[in-house]
């Protein structure tokens, strides 16, 4: 099976694919395949898809305890998929894989551990405003948009499902991983292209991944 068959088959068990969205998802596996043999435009991405399926051989050879929690790890990996090369593409972090990854991290949460579901909502409500308040301040300093509601959605979701202690690690990883793409970009395009966007939603889902695969980095 090819790169662009496998993100192909992923992206249709997508939440917001539907028959009429079919040309939409081949677009985006093309997208993904795209990023994977570091092409243009998505080169930039190119290690976040390899990292990000690094990451998925090591959780499948190191099965997680209690083992059920598999599944909801594939189900993570499913949804992240789709927001990354949803977001290389489009610049936007769709609501279909938000609310499903919303929805299984409360339910992974209550089933693990039901008394830290509290502390895993308060987590995530902060992580929204921090990111929300980021980019107020982004925009108020530069007048152009820096993080879109999406980022701070799917840092939210990062809250819920790891909890407050890992959010600074995992932004930290995220920004370095941006860095990196910004670096590749400027190599490949030159000076004259470094005030290119690049989306940050891909830097967040690899960051999010690698935190509830490997565990979260530690600050300080």
């Amino acid at each position: 099976m090819t790169d662009n068959a496998l993100l192909g088959g992923v992206l249709k068990l997508a939440p917001f694919s539907t028959p009429w969205k079919r040309r939409r998802c081949r677009r985006l596996a093309r997208e993904g395949g795209d990023a994977l043999l570091a092409r243009p435009p998505a080169r930039a991405h190119c290690h976040v898809l390899w990292i990000g399926l690094l990451a998925f051989g090591y959780l499948l050879s190191h099965p997680p305890s209690p083992l059920w929690v598999v599944a909801p790890s594939l189900v993570l990996f499913a949804a992240l998929a789709v927001i990354v090369v949803f977001d290389i593409r489009y610049f936007l972090i769709p609501d279909g894989p938000v609310l499903l990854l919303l929805l299984a991290g409360l339910a992974t949460g209550y089933a693990l551990d039901p008394g830290l579901l509290p502390e895993r909502l308060i987590a995530a409500a902060g992580a929204f405003a921090a990111l929300r308040l980021a980019a107020w301040a982004y925009r108020s300093w530069r007048g152009s948009e820096g993080l879109g509601p999406g980022d701070a959605r799917l840092f939210a979701l990062m809250g819920l499902w790891l909890g407050a202690p890992a959010l600074p690690g995992s932004l930290f990883v995220a920004a370095l991983s941006g860095l990196v793409s910004a670096l590749i970009l400027l190599r490949a395009n030159g000076p004259g292209q470094a005030r290119e966007a690049l989306p940050f939603g891909p830097h967040l889902a690899l960051a999010f991944w690698l935190a509830w695969t490997l565990g979260p980095v530690e600050l300080g």
